[in-house]
């Protein structure tokens, strides 16, 4: 095995992706999920014990578009937020029908409004419930900072429905 190869395996199992991908623009393409049906997605987030990441989009934001590539999208393809947070996109300049977490039918708009979120890009953190449960994120005041503070956020949301749990199954 050459020396560059060995050394492009290694990289590529420090960075988690596969070694295949060795330059940026050869990373495998990922989508982020729209949101459509939050009553469905609070079902699967309530047994795996994890936040929702609601990220409020529109589709003329170039911020929107900064964060999708060099913060979503890169915690998409690291395997290990699957255990720390299910991520919905709520594209608010489309006209997509979303499922509450009630069961309730509201647009993306209306949605939006719900959580006070009018500009894009917001990232909002909910339990199965709805209920936000940790600090949202609005706009972009410095990229070299968003992966840190979208980490704490995530965190803090784990944190507060771990502890949340805790107390329900506690005797």
């Amino acid at each position: 095995m050459s020396m560059r190869l060995s050394y492009l395996l290694v990289l590529g199992a420090v960075l988690n992706v596969h070694p295949g991908y060795a330059e940026e623009g050869d990373l495998p393409p990922v989508t982020i999920v729209a949101a459509s049906d939050l009553h469905h997605d609070a079902s699967i987030v309530q047994q795996r014990h994890l936040p929702i990441l609601l990220y409020f989009a529109s589709d003329y934001c170039g911020y929107c578009h900064i964060v999708e590539e060099e913060q979503i999208k890169p915690m998409l393809r690291n395997r290990s937020y699957d255990s720390r947070v299910l991520v919905r996109r709520v594209n608010t300049t489309g006209y997509d029908q979303i499922v509450y977490f009630n069961g309730n039918r509201m647009s993306a708009d209306q949605l939006a409004a719900h959580y006070h979120a009018p500009m894009t890009p917001t990232l909002i953190f909910v339990n199965a419930d709805g209920d936000e449960i940790a600090p949202r994120i609005v706009g972009v005041s410095s990229l070299d900072f968003y992966g840190g503070d979208l980490d704490e956020s995530i965190n803090t949301a784990l944190k507060k429905l771990r502890s949340t749990t805790a107390l329900s199954q506690a005797p």
